[in-house]
């Protein structure tokens, strides 16, 4: 009876404020496919519309999804795809290339039963496509040049054209990009345990390529730290910082899916972290999105590769998203994890701080570390795939993070190394083969993709550098993690290359989006990084704290 009572409450009043249009704090940007409002992007056509860019979303790969739905958050549940495209009514006209693919959608807010039918005319020839499931795409092959008209005896999405095999005109430099995000991979892990051995496949496959392991993030957490991996730039700039408030990436500068998009690559990704949810703005750019918050790794791996197998006869960029180091996300840990496990390790105790804040914990790193192995175990199959249908000199393929683990050392410090510090991998055949130890800052990851798919880009426009390696004419003398959280101090870590500094404003931050450096505050703590890894806090210089401030105003 408590649980009904629960949920008929829940649905009344998330109901009651969508009718009235009013924001309700049961909801946020990270409840997807829900927004602020308690609309559903699913019935909400488009939920998304900025220019002349329209997104659509519909229900992938579940069967009577709506029919069975009693509260709205069961729509958290679904994977969302997601087009770009047009709500048309009845009759819809257009040009279709030769080698593109058609998405079409019936919606149907009462029924997801397949009983749809629409009709295409082709270049004069009439198909009549019968027991269509509605709320979901189906997308429709053109191999060749064709004017097309789509009917239906009510209104339909019919989304953007996507490319599926090259033609003469469109041929990129690579046949296969890939950003391969693990959330909360942090570089401590592996001073311990070689990669080797932790994550094996992994590191095979990356033994022909270029691997960092001295990446500094811009951020702590996944807001900002994803934002600068999608922009190339500091958190300041890019503006992904709040918890709270709606935030949109790529509000006016470039992300890196609209770099590949605008040099010809069919764009897509497959993303499982709520903090980089569609919400935020995360479709744009790409062809096609599969979005659900909590989207195990063998799920998400999977479908990459089906999506490879159907777009096999283009050139992709892929952008994957692996959120499983993060936490748990059904609740308990994989069968394979907790048979690993020791008995006491399946006491996850009661912490219920934010990761950000969480204090070293050896059972918290057991099972990190069988996590990380998972992971691996998964991704071969992906290596493989690729390794079985693409050339070397086809592909880019690239490991990056966004924030590691404050669990993972006994540093206080919230950006402490184990925390900012992450690894990134290439793999390409212009990328030397080499483990390097040079600072790299993770807003370097955009310009390092770009050189390596040989994409020219503006490098005024962003804060990332090449790495010495990949052709960057001196390397980062310093590199810059932030953490810029409403009602907190500010905090700074300025990683050099045997030394770094800690910022701390003795003021909280009342305003994130507008910081004055110079206004706030400041003290300094300074420590050194000895030969075997050893941290010595010494004391400042007289002009340290100046130099310091100088950086962060040019960051």
């Amino acid at each position: 009876m408590k649980r009904i009572i629960r949920i008929i409450l829940e649905i009344v009043k998330i109901n009651f404020f969508a009718l009235f249009k009013i924001k309700t704090n049961s909801l946020s940007v990270k409840e997807f496919p829900l927004d602020i409002y308690g609309k559903s992007a699913f019935f909400n056509h488009p939920f998304y519309k900025k220019g002349g860019a329209s997104y659509f979303a519909q229900i992938y790969g579940s069967n009577n999804s709506s029919d069975f739905v009693v509260a709205k958050r069961s729509h958290l549940k679904f994977v969302s795809e997601i087009v770009r495209g047009s709500y048309v009514n009845c009759v819809h006209k257009l040009h279709i290339k030769e080698g593109e693919l058609l998405p079409v959608s019936i919606p149907n807010k009462n029924t997801d039963a397949s009983t749809a039918s629409i009709r295409i005319n082709s270049n004069g020839k009439d198909y009549e496509l019968k027991k269509l499931k509605q709320n979901s795409f189906h997308f429709i092959p053109f191999t060749k040049e064709s004017n097309v008209e789509v009917s239906s005896n009510r209104k339909i999405i019919v989304g953007d054209p996507i490319r599926f095999i090259n033609s003469s005109s469109n041929k990129p430099n690579k046949k296969l990009v890939m950003s391969i995000f693990i959330d909360g991979l942090s570089s401590e892990i592996f001073k311990n345990e070689k990669i080797e051995k932790l994550m094996p496949n992994v590191a095979k496959y990356f033994s022909e390529g270029s691997m960092f392991f001295n990446v500094i993030s811009s951020g702590n957490w996944t807001l900002p730290g994803v934002g600068s991996l999608f922009s190339g730039l500091y958190p300041i700039k890019h503006g992904m910082n709040h918890p709270r408030k709606e935030l949109e990436i790529g509000k006016d500068y470039k992300i890196i899916s609209e770099y590949f998009k605008e040099s010809g690559y069919t764009t897509a990704q497959i993303c499982s972290n709520f903090r980089k949810s569609p919400g935020y703005g995360y479709m744009k750019g790409f062809d096609r999105t599969l979005y659900k918050n909590g989207m195990n790794c063998k799920e998400s791996i999977f479908n990459t590769i089906e999506h490879l197998r159907s777009f096999s006869k283009t050139s992709n960029y892929v952008w994957l998203t692996l959120f499983d180091l993060h936490d748990f996300l059904d609740g308990v840990p994989d069968l394979s994890v907790q048979t690993d496990l020791s008995i006491d390790l399946h006491n996850y105790g009661v912490d219920s701080s934010k990761s950000v804040f969480h204090s070293y914990d050896s059972n918290r790193i057991d099972r990190y570390l069988s996590e990380l192995k998972r992971i691996d175990f998964y991704l071969k199959f992906l290596f493989d795939y690729i390794s079985n249908n693409y050339q070397d000199e086809e592909i880019v393929l690239s490991i990056c993070s966004d924030h590691g683990q404050s669990y993972l050392t006994d540093e206080e410090e919230i950006l402490s190394r184990g925390r900012v510090v992450v690894p990134m991998f290439f793999k390409s055949e212009e990328a030397p083969f080499l483990t390097n130890n040079e600072l790299v800052s993770n807003v370097d990851y955009l310009p390092s993709i770009l050189n390596l798919s040989k994409i020219n880009f503006e490098h005024d426009s962003i804060d990332g550098e090449l790495p010495t390696i990949f052709g960057g004419k001196n390397g980062r003398e310093y590199a810059i993690s932030e953490s810029i959280y409403p009602d907190q101090p500010y905090k700074a870590v300025i990683h050099k290359h045997n030394e770094f500094f800690y910022v701390n404003s003795t003021n909280n931050i009342s305003n994130i989006d507008n910081i004055d450096i110079e206004k706030l505050e400041l003290k300094l703590e300074k420590c050194l990084i000895s030969d075997d890894g050893s941290i010595q806090y010494t004391k400042p210089d007289k002009d340290d704290l100046s130099k310091c401030i100088d950086m962060l105003i040019k960051r």
